[in-house]
C-alpha cells in the first residue's frame, strides 16, 4: 500500500483566503478573513456572518476547484466556534455524491438523502479551540453499508467562527 503525504489545504500562514468562497450569503454580510489569533499564536481563517444562515467553502463540489483527492481517507481540522455550526465534507462515493455533516451534538443521526449526519459532541461549540480528526471512509461505511469513499472534494461550513489546519491524510 502506497503512503501519500498529507495535504494541507489551509493553515492560514500565507495571509490570504485563496481557495475560499461564500456559497450561501443569506445575511448579506458573510465575510472571510485571514487574521492573527492570539490563543493559537498563528494566523487563522475567520468566518463571520449570521450564524448558520451563511455558508463557506474551501474547494468545490463540482468543477475545476474541487480537490478530487483520491489518495486520502482521513481529514483533520481545528476550529473555535462559540455558536452552532455544521461542517460538511463533500465527497464522491460508489453510491454517488454525499455530504458528511458534522455538528455539535451527541450521537449520530445516520443517512438522510445524500447527508451522513454525525455528532462531534454537544460541547464542540463551547468557544474554545478544538481539533477534530475523522476517518471519512469509516464514517461513510458506518452510515451506509457497502458504500465506499472515492474522492474528497471540499470542506464546507455554516456558522461564524475560526478555522485552522485543514489537512487530509
Amino acid at each position: 500500500m502506497m503512503v501519500h503525504s498529507p495535504i494541507v489545504y489551509e493553515d492560514a500562514e500565507d495571509g490570504n483566503i485563496d481557495g475560499w468562497s461564500i456559497y450561501e450569503n443569506n445575511s448579506g454580510n458573510a465575510v472571510i478573513t485571514n487574521v492573527e489569533d492570539a490563543t493559537r499564536g498563528s494566523r487563522v481563517i475567520e468566518l463571520s456572518g449570521q450564524g448558520r444562515a451563511d455558508g463557506y467553502m474551501l474547494g468545490a463540489i463540482w468543477g475545476d476547484n474541487r480537490w478530487s483527492n483520491e489518495n486520502h481517507k482521513r481529514i483533520k481540522w481545528s476550529m473555535n466556534y462559540g455558536e452552532s455550526f455544521r461542517v460538511y465534507i463533500s465527497v464522491r462515493t460508489t453510491n454517488g455524491h454525499r455530504y458528511i455533516r458534522y455538528s455539535p451534538v451527541d450521537g449520530n443521526e445516520g443517512l438522510s438523502g445524500e447527508y451522513i449526519r454525525i455528532g462531534l459532541g454537544a460541547n464542540a461549540d463551547d468557544g474554545t479551540w478544538r481539533t477534530f480528526e475523522r476517518n471519512l471512509a469509516q464514517d461513510i461505511s458506518d452510515a451506509e453499508a457497502g458504500n465506499e469513499l472515492l474522492y474528497i472534494d471540499a470542506f464546507m461550513i455554516r456558522g461564524s467562527g475560526r478555522l485552522d489546519d485543514i489537512i487530509t491524510f
